[in-house]
């Protein structure tokens, strides 16, 4: 009894790890929530005074280099992040099915029926 009792625990805690990142990835899909931000990686950017020359942006400055951004860090964050929030939360789902599984398995009861071998004459 105790098996159906831990295989109906299994199973319902299956479905929540099932239906939690279904509902978690509509509402970043949505633009309800957002994703988690396991990347911050810097834009792309482009030295001017190394790209043209310095003749061309106003000599030799003692300043700060001029530097161009070529790609935004959102561009380039928000696609990683989207992404990797995507397969962890398969990756939670896929635990969810597994822990569906096992539950499924010990709440079905287990019924053997063996059929009786009779020995073949192979003479007859």
């Amino acid at each position: 009894m105790s098996e159906k009792i831990i295989g109906y625990i299994l199973l319902t805690l299956g479905i929540i790890a099932i239906i939690y990142p279904a509902y978690n990835l509509y509402g970043v899909f949505a633009k309800k929530t957002k994703p988690v931000n396991y990347f911050n990686l810097s834009g792309v950017s482009l030295s001017l005074q190394d790209f043209l020359g310095e003749e061309m942006t106003g000599g030799s400055s003692p300043g700060p280099k001029k530097t161009a951004e070529i790609v935004k860090p959102e561009l380039i964050n928000e696609p990683f992040n989207l992404f990797s929030h995507i397969i962890f939360m398969g990756f939670i789902a896929s635990v969810g099915l597994k822990l569906g599984t096992l539950g499924t398995q010990l709440v079905r009861p287990v019924k053997v029926t063996l059929k009786e071998e009779k020995p073949e004459n192979k003479f007859v």
